[in-house]
């Protein structure tokens, strides 16, 4: 859906979009309407001869860009660089454009003859790794579930509601919030379907239906759905904390929950035979080291 809307966003045009995508226009035009339904809101005008960008399309259109973006250039600039020996990483878009891409600077200061080629998708779930795409892969589960692989916890799970700043009134901040009463935003990638659920386990409170509107498979539609105020989001830790330093998103109440699940970094056998996938791993183990004590104290 995303890179139907970028392409139409790009060409003003579902006819152009397709041709660049090398599909056909209806299904160019079918991805924009089901994102539109999935959004509840219209993202283009169809006036002719050129397509107009609503208000929500031009912002949903910035942050898509910028993440594309940024990992369009991160790739060229893995690709250009003359190295001599290359670390195929597969790990999830949310893993990627939310830490991994901001640290890769750190590596290659440190190993500047490596080539990464990274490879991402929208769910992390370890049956979409084939042990011979890659050499290192950043996968979500349970510790049980990686017999095959080295494998090293690098973030646990623990799960916080976050919304935009700007989502509650100073009225509903004076009254007090009740979480399960509010807009859930919910992620249905298979690993995250039941994370609602699983957070008010145990507690009084029940989680109310989510809305079509607010059900999203994708990552960034679904961070882009919370930084625009739509509701509250079930978030990792880890993973959000330059969004909650910047201050575009803000925790909601006092209750943390960490599962027995977290992302783990695994190497294949034919990484752990590789001097270069071990480099690799062996930065990233250390990289997030620091920040999952940061974490773990400040999520307690």
């Amino acid at each position: 859906m995303l890179r139907a809307f970028d392409a139409a966003a790009r060409n003003l045009s579902f006819t152009l979009a397709a041709k660049e995508l090398n599909v056909n226009q209806p299904a160019v035009s079918r991805q924009i309407s089901g994102l539109e339904m999935q959004l509840g809101t219209i993202l283009f005008l169809r006036t002719r001869p050129k397509l107009t960008l609503t208000a929500d399309g031009q912002s949903l259109h910035s942050a898509v860009s910028s993440g594309f973006s940024q990992i369009g250039a991160a790739l060229d600039t893995i690709q250009n660089r003359n190295r001599s020996t290359s670390v195929a990483v597969r790990t999830t878009i949310g893993f990627a454009s939310c830490y991994l891409i901001n640290q890769l600077s750190g590596f290659y200061n440190l190993h500047p003859n490596t080539e990464l080629e990274l490879v991402t998708g929208d769910s992390g779930e370890k049956y979409e790794y084939h042990p011979a795409d890659f050499d290192v892969a950043v996968i979500f589960g349970y510790p049980e579930d990686f017999p095959e692989y080295e494998s090293h916890l690098i973030f646990p799970e623990i799960l916080i509601p976050v919304c935009a700043p700007n989502y509650f009134t100073p009225e509903q901040k004076l009254k007090g919030i009740k979480l399960a009463d509010e807009t859930l935003l919910t992620l249905t990638e298979k690993p995250h379907l039941n994370n609602w659920e699983t957070y008010f386990f145990n507690t009084e409170d029940t989680p109310k239906k989510p809305e079509k509107a607010n059900v999203f498979n994708s990552f960034m539609v679904y961070i882009h759905a919370v930084l625009s105020g739509r509701g509250v989001a079930l978030s990792w830790a880890g993973l959000i904390e330059d969004f909650i330093k910047t201050e575009r998103l803000i925790t909601v109440g006092e209750r943390y929950l960490r599962t027995r699940r977290g992302y783990y970094c695994c190497l294949s056998e034919r990484g752990q035979k590789s001097a270069s996938a071990r480099k690799f791993a062996n930065w990233l183990i250390e990289e997030t080291r620091i920040s999952r004590g940061e974490m773990l104290n400040k999520y307690q």
